[in-house]
C-alpha cells in the first residue's frame, strides 16, 4: 500500500485535543494548524474551539473521512478510538501516545489489539509511543514539538526511533544550521518501520541525505538491501543505540526492542555504503558533509590544511576512526608546495600553515590540493594574524571549491558570520573537526 496518503495528506484529524496551553494535545494541534494547507479537523470530547478552528465532540460529527488520523489519547482507549475511525474508511494512523509494550505485559496487550485491528481493517500505522512526523513541503508539523528547522527547499531527512531523541535532535540541527526537509518518529514500530519511510522519502529526488537513529532495526537485512540499492543517489547515516548490553537493555525498556550485535550492525554498514556515526554530533555533521560534492570524489582518501597543529591532529585521528586515511602528497604537489609556501611548514599531511599564516598561504594550498580527486579538510583557528573575512570572501568567490572542500571554521560567535556565508553560498561549514 502506497504510504503518499499518509505521509502527504490532503486532510487530517486530531483526536484527543487539549483546550489547555501546554498540554500535549493542545501543542499537537497548533503546530498541524500553523502551517498544513490541508483540510483539518479536531475532535474532544466537550467541543470548544483551538486555534480558531472548532473542535467536533465525536468521530461520528466528522463531515468527510479524512485520509489520516492523529491520535493522542490515554493508551487505554486507542483501539477503540482507531476501531471506531477505521469503521469510518480512514486507512493511516499516527499514534502518539505511550503506554504500550514499552511499560511491560499491561501495554502489550494494548498493542496486540491493536494488530488486530490492523489485521481486520488493513490500516497502516506510525508508532505507538512516538512524536509523529513532518513534511515541510506540505507545511505539516504533525508532533507536539515546537521546530524552526523545517525548510521544503532542504535536502535531509531525518528518522528516529525515540520520540525524546527526535526533539533533541531537531534542536541540534537548529543549532547547527541543518535544515529537514523531513522528520519521522517511529517509536515501538507495530507497523511503519524505517523501510517503509526510506522508501517514500526515496521517492522524493530533492532528499540528497537520510539521517536515521535506531535502537534495533526491525527488518536489518531488509534495511541494508535497500540502503545498498539507493546508495548512488540516497546516501544514509546511521546513529545506531542499543550497541553495548546496558544500551541495549536500556533499549528494550524504553520501545521495547530488541538490538541487533554491534559487529554485525557495523559490518553491514560497511557493505551497503551506510555511514555509520558513534555521536549526535556526528550524526548532523555526516549528513551536512554528504549532501556536498559529487560521488566521484575520493572520500577514502583526505587532505588536511590548518592554522593550528592541534585541530589537524584531532582531525587526523578522526579520519583513521572513521576507516578512512590522510592522502599522500604527489611529489608535483610536493614541488608546488615547497615553491609557494613558507620553508619553515612541514610539507606533511596534515598540513600545519602555522598561526602567522595569511591569507596567500591559505589560497595557495587550497588550489594545490584541489587539484586532486580527494576531499580537502580546512581548519582555521580566530588567531590574532587570521585574514578570517579576507579567506572567506575569497572562497565566496571561488564556487567551484565547494565540489571538494569541506571547511571548519573553529570557534564561537568571532567564526558565526563567516560561516554562515559560506554555508549560505553552498560550502560545507562546520564548526568542529
Amino acid at each position: 500500500m502506497s504510504l503518499q496518503n499518509f505521509f502527504a495528506p490532503q486532510s487530517l484529524v486530531v483526536v484527543g485535543v487539549s483546550r489547555t496551553r501546554g498540554k500535549l494535545g493542545h501543542d499537537l494541534f497548533e503546530n498541524v494548524v500553523k502551517g498544513y494547507r490541508g483540510r483539518v479537523y479536531g475532535i474532544n470530547p466537550h467541543g470548544g474551539k483551538v486555534a480558531g478552528v472548532r473542535l467536533m465532540k465525536g468521530v461520528d460529527q466528522l463531515p468527510a473521512t479524512p485520509d489520516l488520523a492523529l491520535i493522542m489519547v490515554p493508551a487505554a482507549i486507542v483501539p477503540t478510538v482507531v476501531t471506531e475511525l477505521a469503521e469510518r474508511g480512514v486507512k493511516n494512523y499516527v499514534i502518539l501516545s505511550s503506554g504500550f509494550r514499552e511499560i511491560g505485559p499491561k501495554g502489550q496487550k494494548l498493542e496486540n489489539s491493536l494488530t488486530q485491528i490492523i489485521k481486520k481493517y488493513k490500516i497502516r500505522l506510525l508508532g505507538p509511543n512516538c512524536l509523529g512526523f513532518i513534511n515541510a513541503d506540505l507545511g505539516l508539523n504533525a508532533t507536539f514539538a515546537p521546530t524552526q528547522t523545517f525548510d521544503p527547499r532542504a535536502d535531509v531527512a531525518l528518522i528516529s526511533q525515540s520520540g525524546a531523541m527526535a526533539v533533541a535532535l531537531l534542536d541540534m540541527a537548529r543549532e547547527q544550521g541543518v535544515s529537514l526537509r523531513y522528520m519521522m518518529s517511529i517509536g515501538n514500530r507495530m507497523d511503519v518501520d524505517e523501510i517503509d519511510i526510506i522508501r517514500f522519502i526515496s521517492l522524493d529526488t530533492k532528499v540528497k541525505v537520510i539521517a536515521v537513529y535506531s535502537e534495533a532495526l526491525g527488518r536489518p537485512d531488509e534495511f541494508f538491501r535497500l540502503c545498498y540499492q539507493l546508495r548512488h543517489r540516497v546516501s544514509v547515516v546511521l546513529l545506531k543505540g542499543g550497541s553495548t548490553t546496558s544500551g541495549s537493555a536500556a533499549a528494550l525498556s524504553h520501545t521495547g526492542s530488541l538490538s541487533q550485535p554491534d559487529r554485525l550492525i557495523t559490518a553491514a554498514c560497511r557493505q551497503s555504503g551506510v555511514v555509520r556515526v558513534s555521536g549526535v554530533r556526528q550524526l548532523f555533521t555526516s549528513a551536512e558533509s554528504l549532501r556536498y560534492g559529487p560521488r566521484s570524489l575520493n572520500t577514502e582518501a583526505i587532505n588536511i590544511i590548518t592554522n593550528a597543529g592541534g585541530p589537524g591532529i584531532i582531525a587526523a585521528d578522526t579520519v583513521e576512526q572513521q576507516s578512512l586515511a590522510l592522502a599522500r602528497f604527489t611529489p608535483a604537489m610536493l614541488r608546488n608546495l615547497g615553491q609557494k609556501l613558507s620553508s619553515a611548514i612541514q610539507l606533511t599531511n596534515p598540513l600545519d600553515l602555522l598561526g602567522d599564516a595569511d591569507l596567500k598561504r591559505f589560497t595557495r594550498s587550497i588550489e594545490i590540493m584541489s587539484q586532486t580527486k580527494a576531499v580537502t579538510v580546512l581548519i582555521v583557528t580566530p588567531q590574532t594574524m587570521t585574514p578570517i573575512k579576507e579567506l572567506t570572501d575569497w572562497l565566496l568567490d571561488k564556487p567551484k571549491y565547494r565540489q571538494n572542500l569541506v571547511v571548519v571554521y573553529l570557534g564561537g560567535l568571532h567564526m558565526m558570520s563567516s560561516a554562515e556565508r559560506l554555508r549560505g553560498a553552498g560550502y560545507a561549514v562546520f564548526t568542529y573537526p
